[in-house]
């Protein structure tokens, strides 16, 4: 897959285009079901596109989890996003899966899995979703998070822990570049 010139990011219609070439769907809903069987988490999931982001979803609810994707225009509504947002809020929803809308600019401190399914370049992209779920939650008393990458994103960009995110606070991330460039 080719970096795209203007993101410096893998181009996402050939991530696509790999990503159902090798039918990689019902295994990351099978590696999820794992999880949630062995421990109940609140996961969200990072897929690659809407269409497997809806494909994931569709394995986990055949296989018994309450699970709902979101996307942003033109595949989902603002009023529809919102009440998957609150469904998933409320614990109506286990699992969240998702292309990009939920990486950044959204907080739901109970999320205490978060599933690396899209390879990226970038590590601040890489920081942002893992990020969704190292948040604390004083409400549920959360100790710990899972992050299942299932892409290799910690081989190219490292561990994200906490201390990761507090040293990088005051770091400019959005300028970073994949290693090849």
């Amino acid at each position: 897959v080719e970096i795209d010139p203007e993101t410096g990011d893998y181009n996402l219609s050939q991530l696509e285009k790999e990503e159902i070439r090798a039918d990689t769907s019902k295994a990351i809903a099978d590696e999820i079901v794992k999880v949630i069987r062995e421990e109940r988490r609140k996961t969200v999931v990072f897929a690659t596109s809407v269409n497997q982001a809806q494909r994931i979803q569709t394995w986990l609810t055949e296989a018994g989890i309450a699970a709902a994707w979101v996307s942003g225009e033109p595949h989902m509504g603002l009023s529809q996003r919102r009440a998957t947002l609150v469904a998933f809020d409320t614990g109506e929803v286990d699992v969240l899966t998702s292309c990009s809308v939920i990486s950044e600019g959204w907080n739901s401190p109970s999320v205490s899995c978060a599933v690396m399914a899209a390879p990226t370049c970038s590590k601040s992209t890489y920081i942002q979703k893992a990020g969704r779920a190292l948040r604390t939650d004083p409400k549920t008393n959360k100790e710990d998070c899972l992050i299942l990458d299932l892409v290799g994103a910690q081989e190219s960009h490292g561990l994200v822990t906490a201390s990761v995110l507090e040293d990088d606070a005051d770091t400019d991330l959005s300028v970073d570049r994949p290693k090849d460039q």
